[in-house]
């Protein structure tokens, strides 16, 4: 799992419970809620990324042992700002770089 953090300026946000994942469907107007049992499965992560150029929802989603962006979507599911697209692909490398410690902790010394 990923804390809050920000990444080139871009706040990213982990939403982790059906009601975080309720207030980003209202505030992007778009059906993000409906995701939340494969976020309970472990399916699914779901983050907010926000920044001065807008806001973005990004689904990383589970698949053949690997995970992968499913989807990025701006608000109504139009195109994420652009610069976000960037910041998909960092949270992504990082989630699966966190995913894989908690597999395989590096030994001490």
């Amino acid at each position: 799992a990923l804390n809050p953090m920000v990444i080139d300026g871009c706040e990213v946000i982990p939403l982790t419970s059906r009601e975080d994942l309720k207030h980003e469907g209202s505030k992007m107007h778009h059906c993000v809620a409906t995701c939340w049992r494969d976020c309970v499965d472990g399916r699914s992560r779901i983050f907010s990324i926000r920044s001065k150029d807008g806001r973005s929802t990004l689904e990383l989603r589970n698949g053949a042992d690997t995970w992968g962006i499913a989807q990025h979507n701006g608000v109504c599911n139009d195109q994420p700002p652009k610069y976000h697209r960037r910041i998909a692909c960092k949270v992504l490398y990082a989630y699966q770089d966190a995913t894989f410690e908690s597999v395989f902790p590096l030994e001490a010394g």
